[in-house]
This record gives C-alpha cells, sequence and structure tokens, in this order.
C-alpha cells in the first residue's frame, strides 16, 4: 500500500502530479513537464506542434529522508510541420540522463560519494549497477564547464576516485565551493597526472582562477605542487 504525500521538488520545468512512500521504502515523485516545445531533430527548427507522449521513464533521483527516491514522467512528443513524412521528436529535458535513467542532480550525488571510496562500495551503498556508477563517471571525462556560471571559485578541491576496488586505478574529481556555501562540481578528470590536472586549471579563465583563496587536496598528491605556482 502507498501513501501520498506533498514534497516541493527543486527543479525547473516540472509540475509534481503527486507523490508516494511505496511499502518497501521508496519514494515516488511522478511530474509532468511544464515546458512547451523543443527542437526537430532532423531539421534543427523549434517546434510547438503536440502529439503525444512517449512511455513512462523512471529516473532515480536524489534520496529523500534517507529513503530511494524516483522520478516518473512521460516525455512530450511533438511533430513538427516542416519536415515531411511528419517527423516527431521526444521533448528531452536538461535536469536528467536518458542514457542512465538518472537525473543529473544524483549523478553528481554519486560522483561526490565516490571521493575516498570505490565504485563497488557507491554501487552496494546506493544499490545502482556497478557498471552504471562507471558509466557516470566516464560521462563527465572530458566535458567543458560553462565559468559564465561561476563569479568566483573561493574554495577549489582535488579528491580521488578509486575506480578499481583493490588497484590502483584512479580519475580526479575538481570540485567548488562557492560563496553561498553550496558544492559544485567543476569537473571529472581521467587521471590524477600532474599534466591533466594542470591543463584543467589552466582552462579556467585567468580573472576566476584569480579567485581562488584555498585550495584543499591530498598533501602527499604531486599536483598540489603546481597549484600555487
Amino acid at each position: 500500500m502507498s501513501e501520498y504525500v506533498t514534497i516541493p521538488l527543486d527543479i525547473e520545468g516540472v509540475k509534481v502530479n503527486r507523490v508516494e512512500v511505496t511499502s518497501n521504502g521508496e519514494v515516488h515523485i511522478h511530474v509532468s513537464s511544464t515546458v512547451d516545445g523543443t527542437r526537430c531533430h532532423r531539421c534543427g527548427r523549434d517546434i510547438h506542434h503536440r502529439y503525444d507522449e512517449g512511455r513512462e521513464i523512471k529516473l532515480r533521483h536524489l534520496p529523500i529522508l534517507d529513503m530511494p527516491t524516483y522520478i516518473f514522467t512521460k516525455p512530450r512528443r511533438y511533430l513538427c510541420d516542416d519536415c515531411p513524412g511528419n517527423t516527431t521528436t521526444t521533448q528531452h529535458l536538461p535536469w536528467y540522463e536518458p542514457r542512465h535513467a538518472v537525473t543529473k542532480a544524483y549523478a553528481e550525488h554519486v560522483l561526490r560519494l565516490l571521493v575516498n571510496s570505490t565504485v563497488q562500495d557507491v554501487s552496494d551503498k546506493e544499490k545502482v549497477g556497478y557498471d552504471e556508477v562507471e558509466d557516470i563517471v566516464d560521462d563527465r571525462f572530458g566535458q567543458g564547464v560553462d565559468w559564465s556560471e561561476f563569479k568566483s571559485l573561493p574554495t577549489v578541491g582535488i579528491d580521488e576516485i578509486a575506480l578499481k576496488k583493490g588497484h590502483r586505478d584512479f580519475a580526479t574529481i575538481v570540485s567548488t565551493r562557492t560563496e553561498e556555501g553550496k558544492n559544485r562540481l567543476l569537473g571529472v578528470l581521467e587521471n590524477r597526472e600532474k599534466a591533466t590536472v594542470k591543463a584543467f586549471f589552466l582552462s579556467i579563465p585567468k580573472d576566476l582562477r584569480d579567485t581562488v583563496r584555498k585550495y584543499s587536496a591530498n598533501p602527499l598528491d604531486p599536483t598540489k605542487l603546481i597549484l600555487t605556482t
């Protein structure tokens, strides 16, 4: 038996239709999109001719009250009036990763859990498949950063991710703590080599790099040597 509750959801572009707590201790949040239109996958035009809805998808989200939480939604589909053959395109909203069936907020949550841990440990803790966790990490490799979102980087942290339990196979997480006290992920680097970390930091615009007041890194990590130069 499910209990229905009210929970605010801090995601833009969605309407919460109902929230239920299931008998097995999961939170299920059913939402619908409030965003009108999408871009045709064939011609690239903005389209607003609503056609129907796709199949319902289930997305892992941040835990609520320590309970596993899932968002359910049926993506809107739109018809392009300019393309031949009644081309339809499914709307994709920026807050989730359809390939991994997780919200972006949850993906960042997983990456933070990996700090000083292993993929296997996080997989066990979150009850998420091992390959799924590794895929979340892999998807972040080489992703660009929209530096315009940041006015300053007062504190920057460098942490290792152990990708394989019992092996020296590491990636590096770079994060910041904003003036508002929020932790933000900046990047996931493919290794912890000095050259890799240095290249990432040199990619930060100089005026933004100059705002860094504190670096947090393992004092034995050779990458720290480049942070004060």
